[in-house]
């Protein structure tokens, strides 16, 4: 049974570093007019003065297409929270195929043993389930479990009840690669 985990990305999003006032300038454009183009040439100037009571009222209503930027704010806030992230079956995974991987370029004439996968599996537990703890021990990790009878339909995880998520999950990983099937 998948348990879609939502929450922080641990700092691994950067946003876009892009200085576009540095980019037009390096351009060295100058910005064209409409009163200098073919169709401004022949239309007079306009000068428009709103009173102060028509500035409010204007900020003041929702005009067709108009966006408020607390409400964007507030629903950019509220999707970075709940960004679905890599399940503990896939991160153990890429954890596993690195610890033995990092094991067959240290020593290239070793044959890798059970005793170099089970050390891989278990240090990559170990680095998942450290993780989980210092995240809660400072407050920084966030997690959101699906739930049909909150208000949202999110519910907050607790330290305990991520941890026991990344137990089953370990126990389906380890059944799945080396179960009485395998």
């Amino acid at each position: 049974m998948p348990v879609y985990l939502y929450g922080n990305a641990n700092g691994t999003y950067q946003p876009p570093n892009i200085d576009v006032f540095a980019l037009a300038k390096a351009q060295n454009n100058k910005p064209v007019l409409f009163k200098d183009t073919e169709a401004g040439k022949n239309m007079p100037a306009v000068k428009v003065n709103i009173s102060a009571e028509g500035l409010r009222a204007l900020h003041g209503t929702k005009l067709p297409g108009s966006m408020d930027v607390n409400a964007m704010n507030e629903q950019r806030k509220y999707e970075s929270e709940h960004i679905p992230i890599e399940s503990f079956y896939s991160r153990l995974s890429r954890e596993y195929s690195n610890g033995v991987e990092s094991v067959r370029a240290v020593e290239t004439d070793h044959k890798v043993t059970w005793a170099d996968k089970e050390n891989a599996l278990l240090n990559g537990f170990r680095t998942i389930a450290d993780e989980i703890a210092a995240g809660y021990a400072d407050g920084t990790r966030i997690r959101y479990a699906l739930d049909n009878d909150s208000e949202d339909g999110y519910r907050k995880l607790s330290k305990d009840e991520e941890l026991d998520i990344l137990q089953q999950e370990f126990e389906e990983f380890t059944e799945s690669r080396f179960g009485k099937k395998q």
